[in-house]
């Protein structure tokens, strides 16, 4: 008879097989190995030989009833069972039976509020666990269906949400801990109670559950807790390698721990086999300033991976001498971005000699670059494993010369989101830097020495092969380093700078061109080439404008100079010829005080200059006693002479001053309009040669007799006077 059965089961199992693989329900999607469905009865998921995985959403609560599973032998062969109800509220006993080979299971019910005692009865191949997302359950209701099954293979349970929809804080005491470990039958590697709301943390139940012989990773994310005990002075949890309590709301922790410095390494001996903590994103009141000196030589902590970003860390004065040596070689991941870190003790890090990843993006160090120079040059002076560092985000303006010294096995480098105007830092060292991030700074240009180092670094023996340098206010300009700027980003666009070409854009006359576009590059390259046009135009037009004038300023001189010498040598012709229209060329007026000095001296220069000057032999110069007719008025003959001199000497001395004949000769002379030439016997006020004279003296250049060793002479030369006579007279059309 069992025999019968046996075989009438396996007949069923084959018939009901063969005939689903051939059928997949409208609401169902069926692959090769893989069954998903929406609500459906369970004996009508179409399973065959080869499913392994289904997936079952928004599944009726009327589906799931005892032993539900057993009605196909197929469902022997899942492994991994997905089970999504929408208002599912009771689980049965043995609801899971004939899974005996499942080893994954998930169920989520955002309505469930009971449990039976012996849910997970049959799930004897189980070895992960997934009962997220329960809100409406409170954790006790599921302890006993986890004491009461066996579940001995049970590695991976998550308990997320659960009991959320209540105000009451969960207890993850002794009945919690022994309950999961099943009195410490199961090895159980990793749970995850996330976003739930914690009373009590008993942590030293979890060592006397037997959990520290197999769990490896606790994962904690985003809960609150209440009160942390029995955490202290406990035997190392040897198991647990990874800690995860990130975004969550802790009690005063950190104030507890470092209140007694000498107290911290005993007070977290539990985790000294912890290789990953991950406290990032923490809910603290204030943020957080602390000063103390760690020792941890003798602390045998073996971290390797340790997280506090977004934690509102701003003063980190910790210095950290030493520790211990299995600590040196295994910490080698840091990332403490997004804080409001302002200052980090150059001991903080130095101990950290095998550092390879280190983020240190979106805090505030550029405050400490300002106020704590040289501990900010120094900080990283030990950490020369670095494979990654991350400055992103710090309003840093400039990079010292040691900041990167020995860092030459830096791979990636992050300084995107600062304040930098160029790469003022020195890259010499970065011998294998693959990628480096400078978008969005404040960079205009790059100097020459920098295109130099990237171009350097980009070639076939550099080890640049991704730069990023968008998001800058790069400047269009026709020449310079802008120029030279935007030529070298365009000439390292595809092979070196991959991404969006958007981003990198340049300012034309306050618009914004994106110059890695051709179109928007071409009309930068046509903006400049009409701004060099008008440059050749504006050197150009008044260049021509000046060579024109000089042109027809030389022109009218020279036509000038030969008017002049044209009508001096007529001047000249007619002297000869008799044709001069006056009778003499000069009239020499000086008083009788000064007559020696004018006949013996002046008289001859001027007569011997000239005729040298016209080659005429004849008298040229009319002076008063030599030339005024006997019996005749002197005022007639002044007038006379004057009329017909062509020019006026007139030699004025203090004495010529007193004279009213002299007066009246200057006053004829100017009142005919006849040309003038002062010529000074001695120094005269300008208050003793009367109004006449004075204008003349003040307007027109003046020759003067200055006496020496020798008898005297003229300044000007004789040579110069006469020539000016004779432009005089040539002038006025003689």
């Amino acid at each position: 008879m069992v025999v019968l059965n046996l075989t009438v089961w396996i007949l069923f199992g084959f018939i009901t097989s063969t005939l689903l693989s051939k059928h997949c329900p409208p609401q169902c999607q069926c692959r090769d190995n893989v069954v998903l469905c929406g609500d459906i009865p369970i004996s009508e998921v179409p399973l065959h030989t080869g499913v392994t995985e289904v997936q079952l959403t928004d599944l009726d609560p009327s589906r799931l009833f005892m032993e539900v599973f057993m009605q196909n032998t197929l469902w022997t062969h899942i492994h991994s069972l997905d089970i999504t109800c929408a208002s599912q509220t009771q689980l049965l006993n043995r609801v899971f039976m004939g899974l005996g080979n499942l080893t994954k299971l998930c169920f989520h019910s955002k309505n469930l509020i009971h449990m039976e005692n012996d849910v997970f009865q049959g799930l004897d191949s189980l070895k992960e666990l997934d009962f997220s997302g329960q809100k409406r359950l409170f954790l006790n209701d599921l302890l006993p269906s986890l004491r009461n099954s066996d579940l001995v293979h049970l590695e991976k349970i998550t308990l997320s949400y659960i009991q959320t929809s209540y105000a009451e804080t969960i207890d993850l005491g002794m009945e919690f801990f022994s309950n999961l470990s099943g009195s410490g039958e199961r090895n159980i590697k990793y749970v995850d109670i996330s976003n739930v709301k914690i009373g009590k943390f008993d942590i030293a139940s979890i060592l006397k559950a037997g959990l520290c012989q197999s769990l490896e990773e606790f994962i904690l994310r985003y809960n609150h807790f209440q009160n942390f005990y029995n955490g202290l002075f406990l035997t190392s949890c040897e198991s647990l390698k990874i800690l995860d309590i990130s975004h969550s709301l802790l009690p005063h922790l950190f104030d507890f721990l470092l209140k007694d410095v000498d107290f911290f390494c005993q007070a977290i001996s539990f985790f000294f086999n912890i290789e990953e903590i991950y406290m990032g994103s923490m809910v603290v009141s204030a943020p957080i300033r602390e000063t103390s000196e760690l020792h941890l030589k003798y602390c045998p902590l073996r971290l390797r991976k340790v997280s506090f970003a977004n934690s509102r860390l701003e003063f980190i004065n910790i210095s950290i001498p030493d520790i211990n040596n299995i600590m040196i070689e295994s910490l080698s991941w840091i990332d403490v971005s997004g804080n409001q870190i302002e200052y980090i003790s150059p001991g903080y890090f130095s101990p950290s000699v095998n550092l390879k990843y280190l983020n240190l993006s979106y805090n505030n160090l550029g405050k400490m670059q300002t106020l704590h120079a040289h501990d900010f040059e120094i900080f990283l002076l030990n950490n020369n494993e670095l494979r990654f560092l991350g400055l992103a985000g710090n309003n840093i303006d400039k990079l010292p010369l040691l900041t990167l010294q020995n860092k030459s096995k830096l791979v990636k480098l992050d300084l995107s989101d600062n304040r930098l105007v160029d790469v003022n830092f020195n890259v010499d060292h970065l011998k294998s830097l693959r990628s480096l991030n400078l978008s969005n700074n404040r960079i205009e240009s790059l100097s020459i020495v920098s295109m130099r180092a990237l171009e350097l670094m980009s070639e076939a023996n550099g080890s640049l092969r991704h730069l990023d340098i968008s998001g800058n206010p790069f400047v269009c300009s026709c020449e310079g380093k802008d120029k030279e700027t935007v030529e070298l980003i365009r000439k390292l666009s595809g092979t070196l700078i991959h991404g969006s070409i958007n981003k990198y854009v340049c300012r034309l006359n306050g618009k914004k061109k994106a110059f890695l576009e051709a179109e928007d590059y071409a009309s930068v390259l046509n903006y400049c080439k009409v701004q060099k046009i008008k440059a050749i135009v504006v050197i150009v037009v008044p260049l021509l404008v000046v060579l024109g004038i000089v042109f027809v300023t030389s022109f009218l001189l020279v036509r000038q100079k030969r008017r002049r010498q044209l009508a001096r040598q007529n001047l000249f012709d007619n002297i000869q010829m008799g044709q001069f229209r006056k009778k003499y060329l000069v009239f020499l007026s000086y008083c009788s005080e000064d007559a020696d000095l004018v006949e013996s001296n002046i008289r001859p220069g001027v007569r011997a200059g000239l005729r040298e000057l016209t080659q005429y032999g004849g008298e040229l110069v009319c002076s008063g006693d030599l030339s005024f007719r006997p019996g005749f008025q002197i005022g007639e003959e002044i007038i006379r002479c004057i009329e017909d001199s062509a020019v006026t000497i007139i030699a004025v001395s203090n004495s010529f001053c007193t004279k009213q004949w002299c007066k009246r000769e200057v006053q004829k002379s100017y009142d005919q309009n006849n040309p003038m030439i002062i010529l000074l016997l001695e120094h005269v006020e300008s208050n003793v040669m009367g109004k006449v004279l004075t204008k003349l003296f003040k307007r027109f250049a003046h020759a003067s007799w200055i006496a020496d060793d020798d008898g005297g002479h003229i300044e000007p030369d004789w040579s110069i006077l006469c020539q000016s006579v004779v432009d005089l007279a040539t002038r006025n059309n003689y």
